[in-house]
């Protein structure tokens, strides 16, 4: 009994070492300033447009969720990529790629403006100091308006996917970059994982000492 008890105390601090923080970690982010009344970028299938906005990490990272804001319709379906960047402009391939349904939620503020979340499941590696490009382009069936929120002042890109060329605007797209964190066991839990560790230790040599006599 006293080894099953020792044995289980191991595994649950085994589980405690290894979960890892619900909470995923910001790692770019481009809010609204002030007000979320802002310009936007038409990105969707009516339309034939899509929208691109530029970003560097500071440092190497693997993204696994993205957020961003849009207006007019609670879109139900998008389409996400990631490209490298090939002169000053998405490259033409994407270094990732996913058509998926985000959640969404209606601003608290603005009946118009739509929050969404949407996680990229193994995600994508990406490094530092190195320019990318994410698209965001609503595709769900049917008639759709959506447009991709943001303040002025940026630089960002909307590509015709009829013809393929791209127009400027200077809007700084509202979308964020997360990660999900890695588990860093405190130094409490680690001690406690100590002690398990010695009594299974323990348990084991009485055993061999029992064996032997």
């Amino acid at each position: 009994m006293k080894k099953l008890s020792v044995v289980l105390v191991g595994l649950v601090l085994f589980g405690a070492l290894s979960a890892a923080d619900s909470q995923a970690t910001v790692i770019y982010e481009q809010a609204p300033v002030g007000t979320k009344n802002t310009p936007a970028s038409a990105s969707n299938s009516t339309f034939n447009r899509t929208a691109f906005d530029d970003f560097t990490l500071s440092a190497a990272s693997t993204v696994t969720s993205v957020t961003w804001m849009g207006k007019v319709i609670p879109s139900t379906t998008f389409e996400i990529g990631f490209y490298a960047d090939s002169g000053s402009r998405p490259a033409s391939t994407p270094l990732f790629h996913i058509t998926l349904d985000p959640i969404s939620t209606q601003d608290s503020d603005l009946s118009y403006v739509y929050h969404y979340e949407a996680d990229l499941g193994a995600g994508l590696f990406l490094e530092a100091d190195t320019r990318y490009w994410l698209s965001i382009k609503d595709v769900t069936q049917g008639f759709s308006i959506w447009s991709w929120l943001g303040d002025e002042g940026g630089a960002n890109l909307t590509r015709s996917d009829t013809t393929g060329q791209y127009s400027a605007s200077r809007l700084n797209l509202f979308f964020s970059l997360r990660t999900d964190p890695v588990a860093v066991p405190e130094p409490a839990t680690l001690s406690l994982f100590g002690l398990g560790l010695i009594g299974l230790s323990a348990v084991g040599l009485r055993r061999r000492r029992a064996l032997r006599a």
